[in-house]
């Protein structure tokens, strides 16, 4: 069973997200803040990070940056409805940046697309950067 982290403030979106990917045989769990989630991933092992901007308890490019730095074989789904992200080139970081929906189904679609990469090819494999969170 693939393990999921969903970092994300919004109630709304996260029930709905947490709710329909734990149909989908998803075993998820739930942060609130960006601190949060680098911490659940540096003592946790996970497949897959969702990661909404809303969690921008620092700047999400550098969650993101520093996400990278310490587990590259980790796949992230950055979304956001700020479009100043997707000009921001730290983003490419991510393996998929999306808008979110009240349709979850391109969410859905690219969780699966990335996680089947991860099990074909073992793992998704990224650029490892050195940064200093603190």
């Amino acid at each position: 069973m693939s393990k999921i982290l969903l970092a994300c403030r919004d109630d709304d979106l996260r029930g709905s997200c947490k709710g329909q990917l734990e149909d989908d045989g998803y075993l998820v769990h739930w942060v609130t803040s960006g601190e949060d989630a680098l911490d659940y991933v540096q003592s946790h092992e996970v497949d897959l990070v969702i990661l909404h901007a809303d969690v921008a308890d620092r700047d999400c490019s550098a969650i993101l940056e520093v996400l990278r730095s310490f587990r590259p074989d980790v796949s992230v789904v950055l979304t956001s409805n700020h479009f100043d992200y997707w000009n921001n080139f730290m983003t490419w970081l991510a393996d998929a940046c999306l808008v979110p929906s009240p349709d979850l189904a391109e969410l859905k679609e690219t969780v699966g697309m990335l996680l089947e990469a991860r099990r074909e090819e073992g793992s998704v494999t990224t650029t490892q950067f050195a940064v200093d969170w603190q």
